[in-house]
């Protein structure tokens, strides 16, 4: 028994040396595992831990207005998201990340003409869940496979509308978000690049909205499902590595993240 898993063990090892894990919102960097991730190099799991900032500039979504067909874009949807992370390897193959932080919205929309409302939301805790595996590998280049889950409650901090303060009317907003993506990388030495193509949804409430200032919406929904993303990570070969991605498309993004290895 012992003889065979070590089979499988060594087999798997053989197929990918390197783990090449897209981005999670949060961003697992990319494959940048061959030397110094773990203390012994015939150890065939390994735990890492990453600091993320993500900040989001713009993101294509819109709400539709409750017991109504009609949707409403937002005129600017902002997140800022500060997480850390627990990331779990398995024979640099396979990676599962547990993550839990900050999460900041700020968004304005048009309900009606000529009213032009703002909600910047309190601080609030995100919690995200993600996963990555090498599909291929082939001369330092890999094509992986990545999802993420991320889920946050916020309370309204400010309520403008045409930039006139409002009274805090209690407004709480639930934002969710879901992706799955895959891309391709390639490792030089220190460097590794990558870029692809994701597919994200996003749903949500707007919830106690103050009466007749046509915010009776709900159902929060992603306008364009699709992102690019493309990034550059560089490890020492030691025991810390940092990323850096941008995103574009559904939405104007940008990722900045450092990990280090156990």
């Amino acid at each position: 028994m012992f003889r065979s898993t070590k089979i499988i063990l060594i087999f798997f090892f053989t197929i990918s040396k390197t783990l090449w894990a897209l981005y999670s919102g949060n961003p697992l960097d990319p494959a940048l595992i061959e030397i110094g991730f773990f203390q012994r190099s015939d150890k065939w799991y390994g735990y890492e831990f990453s600091y993320n900032i993500d900040t989001v500039l713009d993101k294509s979504a819109q709400v539709k207005i409750l017991n109504n067909d009609k949707s409403i874009r937002f005129s600017s949807l902002k997140t800022r998201k500060s997480t850390g992370q627990v990331i779990f390897n398995i024979v640099d193959t396979f990676e599962i990340n547990l993550g839990a932080g900050a999460f900041d919205l700020d968004f304005s929309l048009i309900p009606e003409r000529e009213k032009l409302v703002r909600c910047v939301m309190k601080s609030s805790l995100v919690l995200d869940f993600g996963a990555s595996a090498i599909l291929a590998s082939w001369n330092h280049n890999h094509l992986g496979l990545q999802g993420r889950v991320s889920t946050s409650k916020s309370s309204i901090k400010n309520l403008e509308i045409n930039s006139e303060p409002i009274l805090n009317s209690g407004i709480k907003v639930s934002y969710h978000e879901w992706q799955a993506g895959l891309g391709i990388s390639r490792q030089i030495e220190l460097l590794s690049s990558y870029i692809g193509l994701a597919y994200t949804s996003i749903s949500g409430s707007i919830q106690n909205p103050p009466q007749g200032l046509g915010l009776e919406l709900n159902s929060i929904a992603e306008k364009n499902p699709f992102l690019l993303f493309m990034g550059m990570g560089f490890s020492s070969y030691e025991k810390i590595a940092f990323n850096i991605e941008v995103r574009s498309i559904a939405e104007t993004a940008l990722t900045l993240s450092a990990k280090i290895r156990f």
